[in-house]
């Protein structure tokens, strides 16, 4: 699925996500579908890549909403990484919160590529890991 604020790709259990904008709670009840729709193709087992490096602060309201949706999936992903740029102090300690309150330990924030790579990386196997090589491709590039 496709819109102005987030794109949202999958292979096998790979589920890619790149965030840029999430401006109000529409947004988060939009991403939540798409991303929703996305794990129960990908399976039970699903590993999800986010890149937040577009995105901008949210308000209270919005990440709260975010925390939430990321709870609805917790029990439908083995693993989940989000990508933050290292210039964006504010966002970044947003969604360090989120996924704080989100309360699973296998979904974690990463600015660094690299770390992201490693963490979701040895879950992946055959087209998940071309996906992976797709997402991480265009890590110095963001979307």
């Amino acid at each position: 699925m496709s819109s102005e604020s987030f794109v949202c790709v999958r292979a096998g259990r790979f589920v890619e996500l790149y965030v840029r904008r999430l401006s109000h709670i529409g947004d988060i009840e939009a991403l939540q579908a798409a991303l929703s729709a996305e794990i129960r193709i990908a399976g039970p087992e699903a590993v999800i890549c986010s890149d937040y490096r577009l995105a901008s602060p949210v308000t209270p309201e919005v990440a709260g909403a975010l925390a939430r949706a990321m709870r609805q999936n917790n029990g439908r992903m083995t693993r989940g990484g989000l990508l933050l740029a290292p210039s964006n102090t504010v966002l970044n300690l947003q969604i360090e919160r989120v996924v704080k309150c989100a309360g699973n330990p296998g979904r974690r924030a990463f600015v660094d590529p690299e770390e992201l790579r490693r963490w979701v990386g040895h879950e992946a196997s055959g087209a998940e890991r071309k996906a992976l090589d797709g997402f991480f491709s265009h890590a110095d590039a963001p979307r």
